[in-house]
Parts: C-alpha cells; sequence; structure tokens
C-alpha cells in the first residue's frame, strides 16, 4: 500500500563460503515514482533493499552485485 515500506532479500553466493563479496553493489528502479529505494544492507550471504510504496502501480527492480543480476516485479495496491 501506499505509504508503506517491505523489504526485498536476494542471496548473494562467493565463491570461498562465509565471505562477504567485494563486488559492487547496485539497484535501480524502473519507475522511480511508485517505488523509493530507502536502504541496502549487504551481508554475507544475503542482500536486503528497503524501499517504500510512493503511489499505485508496478514497476521493476533490478539488483546487481558484480556481473550478476536479479529483478523483482514490485506491486503497490
Amino acid at each position: 500500500k501506499k505509504g508503506k515500506k517491505a523489504a526485498l532479500k536476494f542471496t548473494v553466493k562467493t565463491a570461498k563460503k562465509n565471505t562477504k563479496t567485494t563486488d559492487k553493489v547496485s539497484v535501480s528502479v524502473k519507475n522511480k515514482k511508485i517505488v523509493k529505494v530507502t536502504s541496502k544492507k549487504l551481508t554475507k550471504k544475503a542482500l536486503t533493499v528497503k524501499v517504500k510504496a510512493l503511489k499505485k502501480g508496478s514497476t521493476k527492480v533490478t539488483v546487481k552485485v558484480g556481473k550478476k543480476s536479479a529483478k523483482v516485479t514490485v506491486k503497490v495496491k
């Protein structure tokens, strides 16, 4: 819903187990009028991206760690 916050969690696997990646992390939103990225936190095994809903609709959030990327569709009611 508009005004609500949500956390998107992504699993990050590295070549060496139990190590934090040193790759650059970027987060992009296709339509910035619908959701806004408020924070991103990288741990040894996961990346947590927090977003805030700005208005009704849907948009894609793309997360890129090094050369790997993932896309998620976020719907705001």
